[in-house]
Formats: structure tokens, C-alpha cells, sequence
């Protein structure tokens, strides 16, 4: 599912894979910046039980892609 920016949307992100019970939703246009100050928006946005992966676009704003999964 296209987010353009975790940051701004990660509780509308997190209720809805726990609504719908996704169990490996991919996501892209993260805005990630694969440093340290993605940590309290990744907190908040990874349910329980799940896990993410993600890879931001480094030298460049936007984009980038995330996966989370569950936890089996």
C-alpha cells in the first residue's frame, strides 16, 4: 500500500494491517531516512507481533520501501 510517509500516518498504518489482519503488508513511499530519527515512528507503527524491514533511499528524500510480517 503507497503511505507517502510513515511519519505522519503510523497509527492510521498500524490499525489498519491490525483491522485487517495483514500478515506481510508491503509498503513504499516510506519516507524513511534509515537513521535514527525513524525510531519513535517505527515503535509506534509496528504492531504486535510483527516485524519490520525497510530500506531508505539514501541521498534522497522520499521514496523508500518497507515490509512488515508477522512474527510466526
Amino acid at each position: 500500500m503507497p503511505c507517502q510517509s510513515f511519519c505522519n500516518k503510523y497509527n492510521e498504518i498500524s490499525g489498519v494491517v491490525k483491522d485487517m489482519d495483514l500478515r506481510a503488508p508491503i509498503n513504499t513511499d516510506t519516507w524513511l531516512a534509515g537513521n535514527i530519527s525513524d525510531l519513535p515512528f517505527i515503535d509506534e507503527l509496528i504492531p504486535a507481533g510483527y516485524l519490520l524491514y525497510h530500506a531508505a533511499r539514501i541521498h534522497k528524500k522520499g521514496g523508500a520501501s518497507a515490509f512488515l510480517c508477522v512474527i510466526l
